[in-house]
């Protein structure tokens, strides 16, 4: 049987909706896929490691699971940061997820604002009304 690795291979997102069983997930349940992706898991890839943790909170309801997975990418990555601070709120502690808010925002905003920024940039080119692209960047500030 050939391997079909550019399925195994593919961004984030796509591997809920690239599946066996549309239902259940090509990552999620026993399979090639599986196997594969579990191997991620073994070397703590950041990818893998957050993923695992998506799949125990909706999956197996395993809120303590996923946040003790998730803690580990924690203020390292922006995403798993944010979903940490996310699932803290749901286990009802707020105290600890509004530090958490707090270090995404610290850690996070400028690397956030540079990507929102680039593409505000890029859509003031093809808009109609170029008159914000010669603006400073205080000067659109009041705009948000």
């Amino acid at each position: 049987m050939e391997a079909k690795l550019d399925e195994l291979c593919v961004e984030p997102p796509q591997i809920f909706s690239k599946s066996i069983n549309p239902i259940n997930g090509f990552i999620f349940e026993a399979g090639p896929g599986r196997s594969f992706f579990e191997k991620f898991l073994h070397y703590e890839n950041p990818t893998a490691v957050y993923f695992e943790s998506l799949r125990l909170l909706t999956r197996e309801q395993d809120l303590d699971g996923a946040l003790a997975m998730v803690a580990s990418l924690v203020p390292y990555y922006s995403v798993p940061t944010f979903a940490y601070a996310m699932f803290l709120l749901c286990a009802g502690k707020f105290e600890i997820a509004d530090e958490i808010f707090n270090t995404f925002f610290a850690v996070h905003a400028r690397e956030l604002r540079r990507k929102f920024e680039k593409l505000g940039r890029n859509y003031l080119k093809t808009s109609k009304d170029s008159s914000l692209l010669h603006k400073t960047r205080s000067e659109i500030s009041r705009f948000i």
